[in-house]
């Protein structure tokens, strides 16, 4: 399989398994120095997360959700020769504390042969995003868990 064809493969699982939530699956894409960068910075701290640190909030995040989240990748544009894929996305989902959703472009780097991801940037409406983290402090607060 080439390179190409193999980047594609690999989001095709990246977009399966994030719609089953299946994150343990997911995790298994990545390599062993991944990292995921989250911008604007200002959007969600840490900016800079490793896979264990994305899954286990990627699980906080998902104890919130009363229906599965859906993500559609829209516009894939590929770069065989230098590994890399840019992709937008969006997601939505029913929370405890209202509806959730985000739109954004990721970015993904890959191994040579393009089956594992070394690193992904994402861009996100951090005004959405940082409206819905407010949320959840407040319902925190509030005594929801």
């Amino acid at each position: 399989m080439s390179s190409l064809a193999a980047q594609e493969a690999t989001l095709d699982k990246v977009l399966a398994l994030l719609n089953a939530y299946d994150l343990d699956a997911l995790a298994e894409l990545f390599t062993p120095d991944f990292i995921r960068y989250l911008q604007p910075q200002a959007s969600v701290e840490p900016h800079q997360l490793n896979t264990q640190q994305l899954v286990f909030g990627l699980n906080r995040i998902g104890q919130q959700f009363t229906t599965p989240i859906v993500y559609k990748f829209h516009n894939h544009v590929h770069d065989a020769e230098a590994h890399k894929s840019v992709v937008e996305f969006s997601n939505h989902a029913e929370t405890r504390v209202g509806p959730f959703g985000v739109k954004g472009v990721l970015f993904f780097q890959f191994t040579e042969d393009g089956e594992k991801i070394s690193k992904v940037v994402e861009y996100v409406d951090s005004i959405k995003h940082c409206a819905f983290q407010e949320k959840l402090a407040a319902a925190k607060v509030g005594g929801m868990h």
